[in-house]
């Protein structure tokens, strides 16, 4: 369990999440606000249904705002099963079959539509809660808000592969972050309404006002960077300026890390390019880049100068700066319990990961990067 004398509190994969998640939901005195991208219905989906339903019979007024976006995903791998939607349309059954022909053909028309979740329309009709799940809101954050007290977000969604190993038995490694305190609650919900200029939060959200600032954010990290820079991110599409700036770092002396699936469930091919134009262009220039290729699914959106951390759930693809809705924190490297765990946790990651050291091991589609490209 975490020191509840801390106020940021890193959580590591979801076998530090979930645990911690279950125990503020049975907790909670007053609310429960839950923003979710997938909701997968298998194992740790029924169980944070169960305690809210719980939760609501004791009084408790439960929020829970689920993405709609986010069914495409939930259908076109591992158990192929959603929560909430048991009925896609035909628009969203096209774009499963076409994410399961690119990424998990094995699957192909498995899918076990019709199914409804007794759990989910318990839900739906309990006077205590109030959900929110047809909307396409393109809303690719998470979070979780206890009392007005308690903010828990990051990258993790509610699903078993987060909570262990995905059904190719690869470990989820992924974050969330606990902020302990009315202040850190009030500034996250004004920021996501765009009426908090707080540094310490950085979103991209497309109402009540739009604000996108998370690539800018992004680019002043690396900017800001003199002499380590690392990158951890599951999705690295070929996004300009960062490329650029990537380079210019380089370019500076600062000694570059980026560490991505060596498999990842989507954008493969188009982690791939990006990597071989900074291991090219390292090479030719001599400058100090390494490239890690992770056996993991490591689903964690990190980005670590000596100076500031960034962790969240933005990934480095177009849509994550165009189109998606995201939240990150932004926070010292200092001392703190926090910059010290990350740090740590940063370094296990790559030491568990494979250094790059021939461009061969970069190989991928040209065809595919390119769709990727287009999509993500």
């Amino acid at each position: 369990m975490t020191n509840r004398s801390e106020e940021i509190i890193l959580l590591c994969d979801g076998q530090e999440a979930f645990p911690e998640i279950l125990s503020c939901i049975r907790n909670a005195k007053r609310s429960i606000d839950i923003n979710m991208f997938i909701w997968r219905n298998d194992n740790i989906g029924k169980t944070i249904a169960r305690e809210l339903l719980a939760a609501a019979d004791r009084g408790v007024s439960v929020q829970i705002t689920k993405d709609r976006y986010g069914i495409a995903c939930e259908y076109c791998e591992e158990d192929q099963t959603s929560f909430f939607y048991a009925h896609p349309t035909l628009q969203e059954r096209l774009t499963i079959r076409t994410l399961e022909c690119l990424y998990n053909s094995d699957l192909f028309g498995k899918e076990q539509y019709g199914q409804a979740e007794p759990l989910a329309e318990q839900m739906k009709q309990h006077p205590k809660i109030t959900v929110s799940c047809e909307e396409v809101r393109k809303d690719h954050s998470k979070h979780y808000i206890f009392d007005d007290e308690i903010l828990i977000f990051g990258g993790i969604n509610i699903e078993d592969k987060e909570n262990g190993k995905d059904r190719s038995g690869r470990s989820y490694r992924d974050y969330m972050v606990k902020l302990c305190g009315k202040t850190y609650v009030d500034a996250f919900r004004e920021k996501k309404a765009g009426t908090n200029t707080s540094a310490m939060f950085a979103v991209n959200v497309k109402r009540p006002v739009r604000l996108f600032e998370l690539k800018e954010r992004y680019l002043e990290l690396i900017r800001s960077a003199e002499k380590t820079l690392t990158i951890v991110m599951p999705y690295f599409s070929d996004v300009e300026p960062f490329h650029q700036e990537i380079k210019n770092a380089l370019q500076r002396g600062v000694s570059v890390r980026i560490l991505v699936p060596k498999k990842s469930n989507f954008n493969d091919d188009g982690n791939k390019r990006a990597m071989t134009g900074f291991w090219r262009y390292a090479k030719k220039e001599q400058r100090d880049l390494s490239i890690f290729l992770s056996p993991d699914l490591t689903h964690a959106k990190l980005m670590i100068s000596e100076s500031m951390i960034s962790v969240g759930s933005c990934n480095i693809t177009g849509n994550a700066f165009n189109e998606l809705d995201e939240a990150n924190l932004f926070r010292p490297n200092d001392d703190s319990p926090f910059a010290c765990r990350i740090r740590e946790s940063a370094e296990k990651l790559i030491c568990d990961a494979k250094p790059v050291t021939e461009e061969t091991q970069l190989n991928y589609s040209r065809i595919r990067a390119v769709m990727e490209h287009l999509v993500m």
